[in-house]
């Protein structure tokens, strides 16, 4: 009488208590430092990405300079990711020995749950983007249907910036970056004694 799961109902709620079993596990703190070492590992893999000396550095071992830029990248992101993500577990192991590891777990498990949620919104609203119309019938009877695509249009009309922008403003010429990080610094005019 309509109150069947579809195959797509079922690997929602899959998704969903896989990631609050995994969050609960882990701890909210870890959860949050996990992000927290990817986006130092990331920053630091940009950083020395723009940096003439790192770049100098790579191309003086390796050519072509693409390999060498893409080596560098690489190398300092997983090192960057280890030792971030080695403080991070140490952190949330001492966090979860404390008095709060209960409440630590509990809020990983609503973390979880949330972060399920939006990975499946994610999905959605991008296959709903690239398929606008002729859902699959398995998706036009889902019970989370509805829900999905009413958090689809409450993040869409919130937003307060157009995504076609962003994706036109994100299209920038690497070049005018390295400028403003490294300025090129004229050399001092040598005079030459008499």
């Amino acid at each position: 009488m309509g109150t069947e799961l579809t195959f797509i109902d079922i690997i929602i709620l899959i998704i969903i208590f896989i990631s609050s079993i995994l969050a609960m596990l882990r701890g909210f703190t870890r959860e949050i430092l996990a992000i927290f070492s990817w986006i130092t590992a990331l920053s630091i893999a940009f950083f020395a990405w723009v940096s003439d000396y790192t770049r100098n550095f790579a191309t003086d071992l390796i050519k072509p300079d693409w390999l060498a830029y893409t080596i560098l990248v690489g190398t300092i992101f997983i090192i960057a990711l280890i030792i971030s993500s080695f403080i991070a577990s140490r952190l949330s192991k001492v966090i979860l020995r404390s008095g709060i590891g209960s409440l630590d777990r509990i809020l990983g498990l609503l973390f979880g749950g949330i972060r399920g949620y939006v990975l499946i919104l994610t999905v959605y609203s991008l296959f709903t983007w690239a398929i606008p119309e002729n859902y699959p019938e398995q998706l036009k009877k889902s019970k989370f249907q509805p829900m999905l695509e009413s958090s689809k249009n409450i993040i869409k009309s919130n937003l307060l910036i157009n995504p076609s922008k962003v994706i036109d403003k994100l299209s920038f010429d690497i070049e005018t970056i390295e400028e403003k990080i490294n300025p090129t610094i004229d050399p001092p005019e040598v005079i030459e004694g008499n």
